[in-house]
């Protein structure tokens, strides 16, 4: 299957996780995000394990050989529950910020992942130099720029969180598989939420459970279970990156449109551009 194919599909999953966070930033706290998503991001892989036997069997020996992995899943695991804390709060003022960093990130992630063997070819390269520079033209000039200090440093912050987060994958996948990553970055934000956020297990459990948070939970598992499988398998990280990262550009209009961030001819311009140099991509 062409990598297009595989493109578009992980372009729609981030516009609605992205769409679906935004709803759960305006109802629900920073922390019960957080949790509900660490808790599902464990009970999803286990519920679908007489589907995933086998993988999860795979995913067992590979592990007892190489267990330091384990430390680098949970490793991405307390990077993500920062990410999303810090990405709850910046969507209630930023939804576009909250995206937006992925461009950067996209940058950064190219030249660490091309260290471990990643390899891609010179119009890629081009698309991504070009959506790098997008990246820093809207810290400085878009609606970023509008925001505090602190949304600011939340914003270098996750891209600190992102660039881990695409060398890890990267590396992880091309050494065990997605189901014990996904299973392994759940454990790390519920030790997150017990340490960090300072919650006692009990009430991580009623985050996961509680009809108001569970669905974000399980349709980010779902998603981040469908991502991880597609990456390295069938499309590098950076160009997966890449088309998750595009849906930021959906989501800046419609916050200019519906929820008033920015203008929405100016957001509009950047959005065209930005999908004009994600072409040599498509083009090859």
């Amino acid at each position: 299957m062409s990598q297009i194919v595989f493109m578009v599909a992980l372009f729609i999953l981030a516009l609605v996780r992205a769409l679906y966070m935004r709803r759960h930033a305006m109802a629900t706290s920073p922390y019960e995000s957080c949790n509900t998503v660490g808790g599902w991001y464990i009970l999803a892989p286990i519920l679908a394990l007489p589907v995933f036997h086998d993988i999860a069997v795979s995913a067992y020996e590979q592990l007892l050989e190489m267990p330091y992995l384990i430390i680098i899943g949970f490793l991405k695991g307390s990077g993500f529950w920062g990410m999303i804390y810090s990405g709850q709060i910046m969507r209630r003022t930023s939804n576009s910020s909250a995206g937006f960093f992925g461009f950067i990130c996209i940058g950064l992630i190219a030249i660490g992942n091309s260290i471990f063997g990643e390899d891609l070819t010179l119009p890629q390269w081009v698309s991504v130099v070009c959506l790098f520079l997008m990246g820093l033209y809207f810290y400085s000039r878009g609606h970023l720029s509008t925001q505090s200090s602190f949304v600011k440093l939340l914003f270098m912050f996750q891209i600190l969180i992102g660039v881990m987060f695409g060398m890890i994958d990267h590396y992880f996948l091309t050494h065990c598989n997605w189901y014990a990553l996904v299973v392994l970055t759940g454990v790390g934000m519920l030790l997150m939420a017990v340490s960090f956020g300072r919650m006692k297990f009990s009430q991580v459990l009623e985050s996961v459970k509680s009809p108001k948070t569970a669905g974000l939970g399980i349709v980010l598992s779902l998603i981040e279970m469908t991502v991880l499988s597609i990456f390295v398998t069938h499309l590098p990280v950076t160009l997966g990156w890449v088309a998750m990262t595009l849906a930021s550009v959906a989501v800046m209009v419609i916050a200019a449109v519906f929820w008033g961030e920015g203008r929405w001819q100016q957001q509009l311009a950047v959005g065209s551009f930005t999908y004009a140099s994600a072409l040599p991509i498509i083009l090859t």
